[in-house]
């Protein structure tokens, strides 16, 4: 929503925890620049490790309740 590069670094640093975060800016490459893979990697990679902890997190709760 607002320009990353005018951002103070304390708030740079926080908004990198957010996926949505990298989700924006491999959108914005694919559609504007015609990215490939090899160019949004550096941004699918934490999706991936976000997705990763939420998945066992959730494996980790089901358990739980199933028992």
């Amino acid at each position: 929503m607002f320009p990353f590069d005018g951002m103070p670094r304390p708030a740079k640093l926080f908004a990198e925890i957010f996926p949505l975060t990298h989700f924006v800016r491999i959108i914005r490459g694919i559609l504007l620049r015609g990215a490939t893979l090899a160019d949004v990697f550096p941004q699918i990679w934490p999706l991936f490790a976000f997705f990763a902890a939420s998945m066992a997190l959730s494996v980790a709760r089901f358990r739980k309740r199933l028992d």
